[in-house]
C-alpha cells in the first residue's frame, strides 16, 4: 500500500484472492466427492457393492457378465430415489425399460439396503 492510496490494498491482488477463494470453493466439493467416491466414479460397485450383489444373487435376478455392468442400473435407482419418487415408482419405472417387475423390485430393495 502507498502513501495517499486511503489504506486500500491493490485491485490486482484483491482480485486474486476472489479467484484463489472461488477456485477453492469449486475445487473442494469436487475433491470430496472423488475422495468419497461419489456413485458416478464407482466402477467397483463401491462401498456395499458386494452387498448388492449378495441381495440380488439372493433374489434370484439373473447374474450379469460382470459387477460393473450393474452400475448403468444402480445410477438409474439411486438417481430416482434421489429425486423423491418412492421404490414402487422406481420399479415401475425399470420394468418399463425391460426389466421384469420381481427383477426390479428386488433391484430396487438391493439398492436402498446395501448402496443408498
Amino acid at each position: 500500500m502507498a502513501a495517499g492510496d486511503g489504506g486500500r490494498a491493490p485491485v490486482a491482488h484483491t482480485n486474486t484472492y476472489v479467484a484463489a477463494a472461488a477456485g477453492v470453493a469449486v475445487a473442494v466439493p469436487f475433491i470430496a466427492s472423488v475422495v468419497l467416491g461419489a456413485p458416478a466414479a464407482r466402477a467397483d460397485l463401491g462401498m456395499g457393492g458386494d452387498g448388492y450383489l449378495r441381495c440380488i444373487d439372493r433374489a434370484g435376478v439373473p447374474p450379469k457378465q460382470n459387477a460393473d455392468d450393474w452400475s448403468p442400473t444402480i445410477n438409474i435407482i439411486e438417481f430416482n430415489l434421489n429425486g423423491a419418487l418412492s421404490p414402487a415408482e422406481v420399479a415401475q419405472r425399470l420394468t418399463a425399460m425391460g426389466v421384469k417387475p420381481h427383477d426390479a423390485t428386488a433391484e430396487v430393495q438391493c439398492v436402498m439396503t446395501n448402496l443408498w
